[in-house]
């Protein structure tokens, strides 16, 4: 298993220059699975400054906003895909494996109610 870390800091302000942009933005490069844990931290003096997210989509834009007041609570995340011909497949799929199961669920209830009939 092959472990990625990259660490991202703000860039610092100096007097007398163009004021840089208050965010981070990095790549990850091509990954062909799930990031299976994603952190993101900030240097606030609050019990939760950081945040883990698991099952981060590749090829995909996450936008994470810490809590403002410092309090540790209120982390704000975002993840935009970018639409493709892919989307209409998934969508097909999940709901196709939702009714395959909710048909498991019906029979095998059936099939308790069956069952506890005849013990009565």
């Amino acid at each position: 298993m092959d472990d990625f870390f990259s660490s991202v800091g703000q860039l610092s302000q100096t007097s007398y220059h163009a004021l840089q942009p208050p965010y981070s933005f990095f790549g990850l490069g091509r990954t062909n699975n799930y990031i299976e844990n994603f952190f993101v931290g900030t240097t606030i003096h609050a019990p939760d400054h950081y945040i883990n997210m698991e099952g981060v989509i590749p090829n995909s834009r996450v936008v994470v906003v810490p809590p403002l007041d410092g309090s540790g609570d209120g982390w704000k995340r975002e993840l935009f895909l970018r639409p493709g011909s892919w989307v209409p497949w998934v969508t097909v799929t999940c709901i196709g494996g939702m009714v395959i199961l909710a048909i498991i669920v019906f029979v095998l209830h059936l099939n308790e109610k069956v069952s506890s009939q005849s013990w009565i």
